[in-house]
């Protein structure tokens, strides 16, 4: 291995385990209750037409019951509202229970007997997340069960016509793939619902079909949302920090459906729900299956006994349950935002509040209370209430006497905040909203046990602060000066929050990229005593205006409150709200706040934004030492060095990625950009990483290929001390037989094993063959190393084997989701279809037979210089256009081989006559 190397191969990798670490550890414990049936759940099977079965036998529908209404669904005399689950990759049929058992339950608290019928498709399981072939055959699949479902509503003295449609992962792209299919009537399904779907891309972009269907399904959805999509309403929820499938912006509708038809939430911010959900357990959290329940039976129409297709409606329903809700038991809904005039008693007596701040507490009261603030002028106004009431907060305007008969109630301007069961809410009243009000009036009811209430008027110029971290070159002169201690060490933000205060608003302008992340920190000073009761805590809120996220955490009195400040998607360049976060504070006591760098949590972002794109960049560091092995070949006396020396001598950064990155901005320049579209060059990815959310820059490239180097480096040398010990094992047998399995299993009949594996059955089987071929090949070599007469040769031939089964092996991991797929469907079909591997295959197949035609270490002619330089550009190239289509990088892996193999011919075809020339 070359020196060079070995100074910064454990650095990066520390930090990428730090970050790794951190990815996968760094979030809330689940707080997601169990959703429990009180009867033996029944999934009674539909039978579809018989074309049905025969043009898709892996699939089924299925019906679900619980008890006696499982029994009666049998006869299939349905009179509720259609529901169609979907689960998403790797998905069973059966994750519709949590849904449907609760609906069955609260329908059974009704009084009208609405209810809904639940039907879900079995998809066989299959891993349509990584395997894009299978989403087509879904989504026909799907659109079938659709019209069959409905006709079982025929003797419905109600019948439905359309079906509500909830998908889970990649279910969700399967419910909206429907609108593409010719033939589908937009009218049986308007109403979408989906649960930790990546609608804006692939979480991994390593499948053409699956590229493909992206393509096709979001093209049309933003063609024709006010075409044949203007009555269909989509409402997406993502985990949030649990779910590390799929990062939380991946499942945001925007710029793909407009807002006024859709919602795009977080478990973490959807009020009475404030739990981070893992991929899995989204479909089956109580607090979230209930928030959805709410929703489903709030968007019901009680005339026609179905869902509404009133569009306005339904995103208002929904914008209440998931995003804003104002805390009151109002039916939501278009007019939940009116002002609504509200009746005052005028016998009740008026209890001013002259003080700035002030907490109110009663274990009952007995009458009711007016707690009165009287407004000023350019003054904010911040409340937090457990109070139920309606209307628990109105803005009047006092007659010549001092007093209001009536007023607005502000109630629909508040929010409910955790935890949960506590009934708190919280308003933020900015001098415009209450301006033309003269007084703020909290109402406390008769009989209102427990009532607490903290408020404060305050001026919005003192708690309205923003934090500006010191310049980078200084943090990093500060970090190297009291290093590791500066690590951990927190920088003092606010010494002392004035006394009484109960309010601030940090904003953070300068948190704009998804790599940054700081930690906040909530320090008590001291506290008077203070009356017992629920508010004797602390809340930070972390809100993201432009993804309307929002992240919750408390703190006793006394303890320390931490917060974690980071992004999940990056600030776009038109928003003007900056990232901000609340603190509501007891106003008996003084605090200080801290806001540090969090490092591990810095190197968390960058895994979770930036570490599915490393496939390139660690394809890119084996070829470069490949490149650099052939490059020696070439030279008249060369020699093949080992794969670590190729690497360190000739797999600097600067060598490719810095290329890649100067030939990417050329092609973004306008002019050059148009050229490239006309000659039918598709966009380079870093162009389209540029128009995401995850504030991509050239420097990133730098940065991801050495991550890239060190995890190259350690697999390495895991493989290469495998290796050695597999052949030390098998050494004896080799030995024996090592003429007969190099020469007759291995170029003929094997080869001929995996072309027939890939074009009849699957072609990552036939990679598969071809990766175990260039196994023993490298075996082969490592004993002739030891036991040969030529071991000088044997070692280069070793070397250069030992590179190119780097290459077969990530060749056939790029692919191997197409084989989980076929040994899955094996008892269907022994055949894959719509496999995208299977040309990769057979061509490889042929470059392989190529590669083996002669010994490469004897002939050492300047043909490989030739093809070290063409393969050092079609590296560049690669990560220009394959960083983020992962897809695309089998196809220049199989080119580079190929130009190896087209070497080897030429070298055994012409070569040999020009010696025998020369002799002559």
């Amino acid at each position: 291995m070359a020196e060079p190397l070995t100074r910064d191969i454990l650095l990066w990798c520390v930090l990428f385990a730090l970050g790794l670490h951190d990815f996968l550890t760094n979030f809330e414990e689940n707080g997601c209750e169990m959703t429990y049936m009180f009867q033996y759940p029944q999934y009674t099977k539909i039978n579809l037409k018989k074309n049905v079965k025969e043009k898709f036998p892996r699939y089924d529908l299925y019906i679900y019951g619980e008890g006696e209404y499982a029994v009666k669904l049998r006869s299939l005399k349905l009179t509720g509202i259609p529901v169609l689950f979907i689960p998403g990759n790797a998905g069973s049929y059966k994750q519709v229970r949590s849904l449907a058992s609760v609906a069955l339950q609260k329908s059974n608290t009704r009084k009208d007997n609405i209810h809904f019928n639940y039907f879900s498709v079995d998809l066989n399981e299959e891993m349509s997340g990584i395997y894009g072939g299978v989403l087509q055959d879904q989504t026909e699949f799907v659109h079938e069960c659709i019209k069959a479902i409905l006709k079982l509503y025929k003797s419905s003295t109600h019948i439905p016509d359309s079906v509500v449609v909830v998908g889970h992962s990649m279910g969700g792209m399967v419910a909206r793939g429907l609108f593409t299919l010719p033939g589908f009537d937009p009218k049986l399904v308007h109403l979408i619902i989906t649960q930790a779907t990546p609608h804006r891309s692939p979480v991994i972009d390593i499948d053409i079909r699956q590229s493909e269907f992206y393509d096709r399904v979001n093209g049309y959805w933003r063609d024709n949302m006010n075409g044949s999509l203007k009555d269909v309403t989509v409402f997406s929820t993502g985990g949030g920090y649990r779910d590390i499938l799929v990062r939380n912006r991946l499942t945001s509708l925007d710029g793909i459906i407009p807002e006024e038809r859709s919602i795009s939430s977080q478990t973490m911010s959807v009020p009475k729900a404030w739990v981070s959900t893992d991929h899995l357990c989204i479909v089956w959290c109580k607090q979230t299956v209930l928030v959805t329940k709410r929703a489903m039976f709030d968007v019901i129409d009680t005339k026609k006994r179905q869902i509404t297709r009133d569009v306005d409606h339904k995103v208002a329903v929904f914008r209440h349950h998931f995003v804003h809700h104002s805390g009151t038991k109002k039916s939501p809904g278009v007019a939940t935002a009116a002002s609504t005039t509200v009746k005052l008693n005028t016998k009740t007596k008026w209890e001013v509040k002259k003080q700035k701040s002030w907490n109110f507490f009663r274990d009952i009261s007995k009458s009711t209370r007016y707690l009165v603030v009287p407004v000023q002028k350019g003054k904010s106004f911040v409340a937090v209430s457990n109070v139920d009431l309606e209307d628990w907060i109105i803005g009047c305007t006092a007659d010549a006497n001092g007093s209001c008969s009536e007023g607005i109630s502000l109630a629909s301007k508040g929010s409910l905040i955790p935890p949960m069961k506590s009934g708190k809410k919280m308003i933020l009243l900015k001098p415009e909203n209450i301006e033309g009000f003269s007084h703020l009036i909290l109402v406390v009811p008769k009989d209102q046990t427990l009532a607490e209430i903290t408020a404060e008027l305050y001026n919005p110029e003192e708690r309205n602060i923003a934090f500006e971290p010191p310049p980078f070159f200084q943090r990093v002169l500060k970090l190297l000066k009291g290093f590791p201690k500066s690590i951990m060490e927190s920088e003092p933000f606010l010494e002392s929050t004035t006394p009484g205060a109960v309010f601030y608003n940090v904003s953070l302008p300068s948190l704009s990229m998804v790599w940054q992340a700081y930690a906040a920190q909530l320090l008590t000073i001291n506290c008077e005593k203070t009356e017992s009761g629920n508010f004797r805590s602390n809340l930070m809120m972390y809100n993201e205006p432009w993804s309307q996220e929002r992240t919750y955490a408390f703190s006793s009195l006394g303890q320390t409150g931490n917060l974690s400040l980071k992004l999940h998607a990056g600030m776009p360049d038109d928003s003007r709200d900056a990232a901000e976060f609340y603190i509501l504070l007891h106003p008996g006591c003084t605090y200080k706040v801290q806001i540090a760098v969090a490092y591990k949590e810095l190197f968390g972002q960058y895994v979770r934004f930036y570490a599915l794109l490393l496939p390139s960049y660690i394809v890119a560091n084996i070829l470069m030492a490949l490149l650099y092995q052939l490059k020696c070949l070439g030279k008249p006396d060369g020699d093949c060095p080992t794969f670590l020396y190729a690497l360190g001598t000739y797999g600097q950064s600067w060598r490719v990625v810095l290329i890649a990155g100067i030939l990417a901005r050329i092609a973004r320049i306008t002019s050059v950009y148009e050229q490239l579209v006309g000659l039918g060059i598709p966009d380079n990815d870093h162009r389209s990483l540029d128009q995401k959310d995850i504030s991509w820059h050239t420097l990133h490239g730098p940065v991801l290929y050495l991550l890239a180097t060190a995890i190259v480096v350690v697999n390495v040398w895991v493989i290469t001390a495998t290796i050695a010990v597999i052949s030390r094992i098998t050494e004896l047998v080799l030995r024996i037989f090592r003429p007969v399995i190099y020469l007759s299993f291995l170029k003929y009949p094997a080869l001929l094993g995996a072309a027939y594996a890939a074009y009849f059955h699957c072609g990552a089987l036939g990679l598969q063959i071809l990766y175990m071929i260039a196994l023993i090949k490298v075996l082969y070599y490592s004993i002739e190393s030891r036991v040969s007469d030529d071991r000088e040769g044997a070692t280069r031939q070793y070397n250069l084997h030992f590179s190119l089964l780097l290459v077969w092996m990530v060749l056939y991991i790029l692919n191997s989701p197409a084989f989980i797929v076929w040994v899955k469907n094996l008892p269907y079909t022994n055949k894959l279809m719509h496999d995208p591997s299977s040309l990769t295959a057979l061509a490889a197949t042929g470059v392989m037979f190529m590669i083996d035609l002669g010994n490469h270490t004897s002939l050492n002619r300047s043909i490989y210089k030739w093809v070290s330089s063409v393969m050092h550009l079609l590296t560049v190239i690669m990560l220009m256009y394959a960083v983020e289509s992962i897809y695309r990088i089998p196809y220049f892996i199989v080119i580079m081989l190929g130009l190896l193999g087209l070497a080897q011919v030429v070298q055994q075809g012409v070569l040999p006559v020009q010696h025998k020339q020369k002799a002559d």
